[in-house]
């Protein structure tokens, strides 16, 4: 108020255009002034005359009807969309009330996905806006749509073929359809764009792996050491977790060689940073390729995992594995950890952070166990 009634009392002293626009900024916070700004500067325009109602009622927590003012704004832009301007106007504004909308609680997702309808017309008018489309992608994932959820990543691609922000979700919706050749194409194409990319080659040797097996599985053994040597040359030098050797491992007794396999097994695990991740390594790989991981525990002289001591660390980098796991689609990890829990119980006993604990819970119910 003090600050609407300075400039309006010494409007002569200011430029008028700006004492304008310093004045319409200050209607939301202090809308008695509505009625001065009318006397000095002629009504609002219909626009900016809902776009008020729409911060007032922002303000006043009443998302509804900020939703209804805010849809007023975009049909009266809307009206005039061969104006470029009022074309990416009424993109942005619908993306307001996409935002709105998914922050508030009342509103009933069940009936219509109002996030999912505003993105999506909003794209009708600027349809250049690449985070809209990875956010409809992402909604529609977390709704359980796996069909519109992977058809929002193909459109991405369509749209930004060159974008490695979009390439890598592409990788990842392939992997979720066992489409590992061309998940390896999309993560291939983010090293080419970003070399650095961490979570790209992650998936990149995940599809490889994933290729592997599937070899391993139809008996051509010669193609499964491809992709492994494939997989190996795109794990840095410190950052090698031991699954290429795992696997290698299990290819080799497959082909009936017990003392490569054996020394290969040893290998996997030392890479595999301690005995606790090796042995749910092995827990998971060996069963992708029917294979049952006790025949091969007593290789790797692991003794009895549930007298395992765990510590924090090993703890911390146990609920990393499996979440990484999950993220590639195995889902298996419940039985896995079966013969863990002793030693998962003792381990949990020791935590005394809260973010520890609260990290582990979740990771164990989503595994699920």
């Amino acid at each position: 108020k003090a600050t609407f009634d300075f400039i309006a009392a010494h409007l002569a002293a200011f430029d008028r255009e700006a004492a304008r626009h310093a004045c319409l900024l200050l209607l939301p916070a202090y809308p008695q002034g509505l009625k001065s700004y009318a006397h000095l500067f002629g009504p609002l325009p219909p626009f900016e005359a809902q776009r008020l109602q729409a911060l007032r009622a922002e303000r006043a927590g009443d998302i509804s009807g900020a939703l209804r003012s805010w849809r007023g704004c975009a049909d009266l832009l809307i009206k005039d969309v061969g104006n470029p301007d009022h074309r990416l106007m009424a993109a942005l504004v619908l993306r307001h009330m996409a935002q709105l909308a998914q922050q508030d609680d009342d509103l009933d997702w069940d009936e219509t996905p109002k996030t999912l309808a505003y993105l999506e017309e909003s794209l009708r008018f600027d349809p250049d806006d690449r985070d809209s489309y990875l956010k409809l992608a992402a909604l529609n994932r977390e709704a359980g749509d796996d069909k519109e959820y992977h058809q929002w990543v193909d459109r991405a691609v369509k749209q930004f073929p060159d974008d490695a922000q979009v390439l890598l979700d592409a990788a990842v919706t392939a992997t979720a359809r066992k489409a590992n050749k061309k998940a390896a194409g999309f993560a291939a194409r983010v090293l080419e764009l970003d070399p650095i990319n961490s979570k790209a080659r992650s998936l990149l040797i995940n599809a490889h792996l994933a290729h592997a097996r599937k070899q391993i599985l139809a008996g051509k053994y010669a193609l499964a050491e491809k992709e492994l040597d494939s997989a190996s040359q795109l794990e840095r030098n410190n950052a090698r977790s031991g699954v290429v050797e795992i696997n290698r491992s299990l290819l080799a007794f497959k082909q009936h060689q017990r003392e490569r396999g054996q020394q290969l097994l040893r290998e996997g695990a030392r890479l595999a940073g301690s005995l606790l991740l090796a042995w749910l390594r092995l827990a998971v790989e060996a069963p992708r390729l029917k294979l049952e991981p006790a025949d091969f525990q007593r290789n790797l002289a692991l003794g009895d995992p549930r007298k395992l001591t765990i510590e924090r660390a090993d703890l911390l980098a146990l609920t990393r594995l499996i979440n990484a796991y999950r993220e590639d689609g195995v889902d298996n990890l419940g039985s896995a950890l079966e013969d863990l829990e002793k030693p998962l119980q003792r381990a949990i006993k020791t935590l005394s952070s809260e973010d520890d604990l609260l990290l582990i819970c979740e990771c164990l119910h989503q595994a699920p166990h």
